[in-house]
């Protein structure tokens, strides 16, 4: 019990102190119970919603401070990363998108991983499924989750998703699960996405990169992000183009009880990096890849491409108070040239116990004075363990747990990947699908085409990369291959770029039969290589890291009616071309087309000739804005 006594501006004083001393000593004496789903929904302080619910998001361009760094984003309900949708199997979400960016800049939202049975339409491929929903429009995504796991959204045009519109997809069914909260496999979870970050626009280097200048070089990221958050030297500024305020930005920090199972979701949100996640002083139990339930393999790293997902569970201490980073490394072998300003560690930290007296300590000063600045002294694995103890998971080590009879293939496709460099193009740098460089029509996306919503004869034509006609029955330049129903295919993906390539496909999981990187360059596909497919019980995602000068197999079966985008998912690569399509068991779709969809493509056609603009080399360029 506090007394006040003496003057009025002395007891107003001594008022307040009493007042700060007995809510900080209740604050540092309760029992919290801390659960961090609470107030601050999971451990992450994300946002978080319920994907049963209808949802409104409003697209807008926002200036924020990332990484020390002051830029324009393009973000859902001023947030960045957006919303996390947590939805069930079997349960409807609808998400309503308002766009309000400026121009004619048009926003779509892919759903990565979920397969949209029963509801291609909602796939949100620009040029495939669907047109941009222009400015001032909105249109509502409805679609019913039938897989458990780990998955994100994001744009799907203009490479907005390097802008910072994307976020996390969570689903849950317990009765399909067997790692749960509720059976005890873990006590809570967090989502860690991982960005890679560009201190330029998007546009701006898109447009560096499609010049002879770029030597075919893609851009190298500047630094990169932990649930967008993260740390910048300034001092390492090459440019004054860009505003950088130091300690304007701290790194994400988790807080976690002790002696507790946590599941970590992890999510490769990177425009272009490959990363290798680790935490210190806590090996890493993998139970999830890309959806699928595996079984638990111990590892102190994970390697992740851009685009796939996995789920690891770690057991906090039981005495320790400490702190440690989170380190997410990125793999340096795709770039092709030295950033100077680029600190290739990412990190963010995790922090425990909440319950200490020390922490709560802590806490306070942190919340009062807003001086506290966590500084982990942990170390990373490699220099505690000696090379041959470090443990780093390989994806062909990884079995599902639901097992099945893998199928024998009845088509077979070869495709060959390839970023070229074309004189007529004045040596600027596209991608290619074997000898097709992927450009959308304009107002008339595939989808539309096949279910005679429009005809090709009335859109105008497309500038191509090569030079030649526009698709006759699609129109733009495009690759799409017809698959009937029940099919069972193998795509033998040669990669023969000095690159990797993180192919993923839209509408279907698919078993990863075989994953050759070679020595030298020569890592093409031949026959005799059957010999070494994995037919049992191998991984199934939908999304493989296809090696530099190296192939993947990958074998899927056409029941999902649609079609279906299948593209490398680096954003420089998507951007320039590097795209197919498979329309499957079509002969089975009985989908309507939306009527808002109908508008939004009749308002792209209105546009039509405003959305070309030239080619270097020749007096077309290829527009950067509405590309899937």
């Amino acid at each position: 019990m506090c007394k006040i006594s003496g003057t009025k501006s002395a007891s107003t004083k001594a008022l307040i102190v009493c007042i700060a001393f007995l809510g900080c000593a209740t604050w540092l004496l309760c029992d919290f119970n801390y659960n961090s789903r609470g107030t601050v929904p999971f451990a992450d302080g994300g946002v978080h919603i319920d994907g049963s619910k209808e949802q409104d998001w409003i697209v807008t361009r926002k200036e924020m401070i990332r990484g020390g760094i002051a830029k324009e984003m393009i973000v859902v309900n001023g947030l960045f990363p957006g919303p996390t949708v947590h939805a069930k199997v079997g349960e409807k979400v609808m998400i309503n998108v308002r766009n309000e960016l400026p121009g004619n800049e048009g926003v779509s939202i892919h759903w990565h991983g979920i397969n949209q049975r029963g509801s291609n339409t909602m796939d949100g491929a620009v040029g495939i499924t669907q047109c941009a929903i222009p400015p001032g429009h909105n249109f509502t995504y409805v679609f019913t989750p039938d897989k458990a796991g780990t998955y994100w959204w994001h744009a799907h045009s203009g490479g907005q998703r390097v802008e910072g519109l994307l976020g996390g997809f969570i689903v849950y069914d317990s009765s399909q699960e067997k790692y749960t909260m509720g059976n005890g496999a873990y006590d809570d979870e967090l989502l860690v996405i991982i960005t890679d970050q560009y201190h330029d626009k998007f546009s701006e280097a898109l447009a560096r990169y499609t010049s002879k200048r770029s030597k075919g070089f893609e851009p190298v990221p500047d630094g990169g992000l932990i649930n967008g958050h993260g740390k910048f030297n300034c001092s390492k500024l090459l440019t004054a183009k860009h505003r950088c305020i130091a300690d304007a930005d701290d790194l994400t920090e988790f807080i976690l009880q002790p002696n507790k199972k946590y599941r970590i979701r992890i999510i490769n949100a990177s425009a272009f990096s490959d990363f290798k996640f680790s935490i210190d002083n806590h090996e890493l139990e993998v139970i999830e890849a890309d959806g699928a339930e595996v079984e638990s393999k111990k590892t102190h790293y994970i390697p992740i491409s851009s685009g796939q997902r996995y789920s690891a569970i770690i057991h906090t201490k039981q005495w320790d108070i400490g702190q440690f980073y989170i380190r997410a490394e990125m793999d340096d072998m795709n770039f092709n040239y030295l950033n100077l300003q680029l600190e290739p560690e990412v990190k963010a930290i995790i922090t425990y116990d909440r319950n200490s007296i020390v922490y709560r300590i802590t806490e306070f000063v942190k919340r009062e004075t807003k001086r506290y600045k966590p500084n982990p002294s942990s170390k990373p694995w490699s220099e505690l363990l000696q090379p041959e103890e470090l443990v780093t998971i390989q994806e062909s080590s990884l079995r599902p747990l639901e097992r099945e009879e893998i199928p024998d293939a009845d088509i077979q496709i070869v495709i060959y990947t390839k970023v070229m460099k074309l004189e007529k193009r004045n040596r600027a740098p596209f991608a290619f699908i074997n000898r097709t460089s992927h450009i959308p029509a304009i107002g008339a996306p595939n989808l539309h085409v096949a279910t005679n919503k429009i005809n090709v004869s009335d859109i105008i034509p497309v500038p191509t990369i090569t030079g030649g006609k526009n698709t006759e029955k699609w129109g733009g330049d495009q690759l799409l291959l017809d698959i009937p129903y029940g099919s069972v295919v193998d795509v033998i993906i040669n990669n023969i770029d000095e690159s990797s390539h993180p192919f993923h496909l839209h509408g279907y999981h698919f078993w990863v039969l075989h994953t050759f990187s070679p020595e030298k360059v020569n890592g093409q596909w031949y026959p005799d290589q059957k010999a070494n497919y994995n037919v049992v019980n191998p991984i199934k995602r939908d999304t493989v890291n296809v090696p530099s000068f190296g192939h993947s197999v990958i074998r899927w079966k056409a029941n999902n009616p649609g079609i279906w985008a299948f593209h490398c998912h680096m954003e420089w690569h998507m951007s320039t071309g590097m795209l197919m399509q498979f329309a499957t068991a079509m002969e089975n779709f009985t989908e309507e087309i939306p009527s808002a969809m109908i508008d939004h493509c009749i308002a792209e056609r209105d546009l039509g000739p405003k959305l070309i603009k030239p080619l270097p080399g020749s007096e077309y360029e290829r527009k950067s804005t509405g590309r899937t």
